[in-house]
């Protein structure tokens, strides 16, 4: 194989990919467009793999480098010095003969490939498929590589009195390979792919036998055992599976992912940055054009092995929106809370906030399970900047913050405010703003109509809530970082003193974390200590 004509034409690839729509991979046949000894290629996610006779070939990409090409793929002096690092390793079929190779279940879609000036790299017709078959690699034992929904899977094909035995992989040109809880970690200069531990089983009629398997690592070789044994007399087959991830993005512009969750089915949600346009929106979602200004919320929910977009919507104004956390109901309903300085952030009639108070807001949305519908939408601050962390010591700081759902379906937020007219409610703990900025916890009806209740909670200096939970008998807790030295803390909890870091740090004075609890109406601060040691300490989650 031509190393240096191969990676050309990975990169062509990842350039692709960057841009193109997400789809399940296929295995295109290589007639020659392609330099290298490999007979098929398939392309996912930030991932090539090649299939060659005696082994797999894989091409894995920096994530960081991957999606980087959003940004420079336009800009002809930044694509001619950009490096996208990759890592190329091979599994060698160790021991194995020649194998007769077929592709099978044909696609009916086909590539045309016209690559430069020389017609020997042209090729049309270019058959895809989802599967290809290796026959008598060992004696007995064959082989079946194929797409399992957005995973790359292969079978050995043990026929009835062949020994599995024979079946050695040897890994050139990784890392390390290490076993975690049965799964086969592939350690790479630019991450890790995982082999889950694999599934072997027999057939008995129309009956699934499963046999005990597992993994052994011999330095750079696995091989399988059966610690049960099995029925000789029987076919059997072996099958682990490569777990891969998705992509979601745009086409031409960029796309920064900000929070995830998922709900009780499995089903997965993102939450990102989008700048300009291009997302995937799905027909009928809330919004399916971008809302103008510089940046808007982008808003997807794919099943569970993350090969089916269900929907996808973008959420925002004529300003910049920003998503910091999401949570689902046992409904498949779709809590989404961020900061916005639009003037037109889209909100719902009833809602408890309908209107922009100044500088940057809260924002709080809930969407229907189908992604159809915004159920509820409310605006939540005061005059100056909420939602927006003046402890931005690391990249992304600025968006933190959680929501939660308590045992009534009703979010709570924590998160941070400079207003000093954020919205408290009667008895709260504390009502008024103590320092430059504060943390805040609140609590709104499930349609996001009412207040139920609203409390500050810091000292002097700069306060900020990153995580929350909420017990089954309404208790509230909230983690976050402080820069005051005059925290209200509990008598005898674990650390009342404020320790700090080094000032200057980020900006600001040393930061040390802390954990609160409330009662279920946030009237009463029950018990709060400092988490702390001489350096700089903040506590992201709960």
């Amino acid at each position: 194989m031509r190393i240096v004509t191969l990676l050309s034409a990975l990169l062509l690839s990842a350039l692709a990919l960057a841009h193109g729509p997400n789809r399940p991979f296929d295995f295109r046949e290589n007639l020659g467009q392609w330099e290298g000894n490999f007979l098929y290629q398939a392309t996912r996610s930030n991932a090539n793999l090649f299939l060659e006779e005696g082994c797999f070939t894989w091409n894995i990409y920096h994530p960081e480098d991957f999606l980087a090409i959003h940004d420079v793929i336009k800009d002809e002096a930044a694509l001619a010095s950009f490096v996208l690092r990759s890592h190329a390793f091979k599994v060698h079929f160790e021991g194995a003969g020649a194998a007769n190779i077929v592709a099978q279940e044909a696609n009916s879609t086909y590539y045309n490939y016209y690559l430069g000036d020389d017609p020997s790299h042209w090729a049309v017709n270019v058959g895809s498929y989802n599967a290809v078959r290796y026959s008598g690699l060992w004696d007995g034992i064959g082989l079946r590589a194929y797409r399992s929904g957005d995973n790359f899977k292969y079978d050995f094909i043990v026929n009835a009195g062949a020994d599995p035995n024979q079946v050695m992989l040897r890994y050139e040109g990784v890392e390390s390979l290490v076993l975690e809880d049965g799964n086969l970690i592939i350690q790479t200069s630019v991450g890790q792919l995982t082999e889950s531990a694999p599934f072997a089983y027999q057939m008995n009629g129309s009956q699934m036998d499963e046999v005990a398997c597992h993994f052994v690592v011999e330095d750079d070789r696995v091989r399988f055992v059966f610690p049960d044994g099995y029925d000789a007399s029987r076919s059997l087959i072996i099958d682990p599976e490569v777990i891969a991830s998705t992509l979601s993005g745009t086409t031409g512009t960029s796309n920064y992912g900000h929070c995830a969750t998922y709900d009780i089915e499995g089903n997965i949600y993102t939450g990102a940055i989008n700048f300009g346009g291009g997302y995937p929106t799905t027909t009928g979602a809330v919004q399916t054009a971008f809302p103008g200004g510089g940046i808007s919320v982008a808003l997807s929910k794919l099943n569970p092995d993350g090969t089916t977009l269900i929907w996808a919507s973008y959420l925002g104004g004529n300003g910049s929106d920003y998503p910091h956390s999401l949570i689902a109901n046992n409904a498949g309903e779709l809590y989404t809370y961020g900061s916005t300085n639009s003037a037109n952030f889209p909100t719902t009639t009833g809602a408890y906030d309908t209107s922009a108070n100044g500088g940057t807001d809260i924002f709080v949305s809930r969407i229907s399970a189908d992604g159809t519908s915004l159920i509820g939408s409310t605006l939540m601050g005061g005059s100056a900047a909420d939602g927006s962390n003046a402890l931005n010591i690391n990249y992304g700081d600025t968006y933190r913050g959680e929501i939660f759902l308590d045992n009534n379906d009703r979010p709570v937020v924590t998160s941070f405010t400079g207003s000093a007219n954020f919205p408290t409610s009667n008895g709260a703990y504390q009502t008024t703003l103590a320092g430059g900025q504060d943390a805040v916890v609140f609590c709104l009806s499930a349609g996001l109509t009412n207040l139920v209740y609203s409390t500050y909670y810091g000292g002097s200096g700069n306060d900020a809530g990153y995580g929350v939970r909420v017990n089954v008998d309404g208790t509230i807790f909230i983690v976050g970082g402080t820069e005051s030295n005059d925290l209200p803390t509990t008598p005898g909890a674990y650390a009342t003193q404020y320790l700090g870091g080094t000032p200057g740090w980020g900006g600001g004075d040393g930061q040390d974390g802390f954990i609160a609890r409330f009662n279920p109406c946030a009237s009463q601060l029950q018990a709060a200590t400092f988490w702390a040691t001489d350096e700089n300490d903040q506590v992201f989650f709960i």
